[in-house]
């Protein structure tokens, strides 16, 4: 039937059903839109988290052990708290000299970098960079002077008992090092500190 033949009242049903049937469609057009919106968002942000992740996957360096590297070569840190010893030995004109240690169950040093009555180097926390544990830095806690000229209160050129003039040298692990007091401690060192 034409809208010519209806009448004034069937006209006015007929543009009132029209309208609403126009506005349900505006509905749904916009909640269409709002849904691809939605879904373009958790794109976006799923993109963007899978790009940061894969970023620090790849270019994170790391070991099969789960631990994770910093700057210093061959040394790597757990990525939690670590509790590590070296064994420090300090040796003057051949005669072994003991590092001070706390009284009691104290330590002597640092939380982090310390010593206790068993006179091993603890280094127990979080690290974050390399230069918080080096070898001089550890004497610094305990109160021994150390560096490539000194141990103690014996400088190169200074004589021993026996009247030789004596130097200052360094073994780590049995080898011979130069590092001294940027040394980085690791875990299970044997560190001998010779005057003479």
């Amino acid at each position: 039937m034409s809208e010519q033949h209806l009448s004034k009242h069937e006209r006015r049903k007929l543009k009132v059903e029209q309208r609403h049937e126009e506005r349900q469609r505006g509905f749904k057009e916009i909640e269409k839109k709002g849904k691809i919106r939605r879904f373009g968002t958790i794109a976006v942000a799923l993109i963007l988290f899978g790009s940061v992740f894969s970023f620090f996957a790849f270019f994170a360096p790391s070991n099969p052990t789960g631990n994770t590297v910093l700057n210093a070569p061959g040394l790597t840190f757990p990525l939690s708290q670590i509790h590590w010893h070296a064994t420090p030995k300090i040796e003057i004109c051949g005669e072994t000299k003991k590092i001070p240690t706390p009284a009691s169950d104290a330590h002597l040093g640092t939380q982090l970098l310390h010593t206790h009555k068993d006179a091993l180097i603890h280094i127990e926390g979080s690290v974050s960079s390399p230069s918080q544990i080096t070898l001089g830095g550890f004497f610094d806690n305990i109160g021994i002077k150390f560096s490539e000229d000194q141990i103690m209160d014996k400088t190169n050129g200074a004589n021993c008992p026996a009247g030789n003039t004596g130097q200052v040298k360094m073994l780590v692990n049995n080898l011979p090092s130069t590092e001294f007091r940027n040394y980085v401690i690791k875990d299970g060192d044997a560190i001998n500190i010779m005057f003479g």
